[in-house]
């Protein structure tokens, strides 16, 4: 019996490691902005604000880590909502990661552009919440 004709078998493709380096990232930004407030580091001025006098889209990046590094998300949010959420949304994706993989999703060209959509707009949002607030 020849198994030329024989079905190959499925390739098993091995889950990416990406989701696992960004929550170690996030663990290691996590724990960093800990060891700022022991040990006195100068953190730089953003240069959009210095420049222009507007916060940037990630200003309230350093005190959203310092605020969740002490498990007070109210604060993190107030900081920068956007930057928070993708924050968590990293430090949790290994969980989700294996049942996205697997899911066989259509990716029709429109989806790619309502979904860059979306991401533009929430990030104006996420902006001009910063410029109200002063952030």
């Amino acid at each position: 019996m020849s198994t030329a004709n024989a079905p190959a078998a499925p390739v098993r493709h091995p889950l990416p490691p990406w989701p696992f380096c960004w929550s170690a990232i996030i663990v290691v930004l996590l724990l960093g902005a800990r060891v700022i407030e022991i040990v006195p580091i100068p953190i730089p001025r953003c240069t959009f604000r210095v420049v222009t006098g507007w916060p940037c889209l990630t200003c309230g990046f350093t005190r959203c880590l310092r605020a969740l590094s002490h498990c007070d998300l109210a604060l993190a949010l107030r900081w920068n909502p956007l930057v928070c959420l993708c924050l968590l949304g990293l430090l949790v994706s290994p969980l989700f990661w294996p049942v996205l993989r697997r899911a066989r999703w259509p990716e029709p060209v429109w989806a790619r552009r309502a979904l860059t959509l979306a991401a533009v707009v929430v990030a104006l949002l996420n902006w001009s919440y910063l410029l109200r607030n002063g952030v």
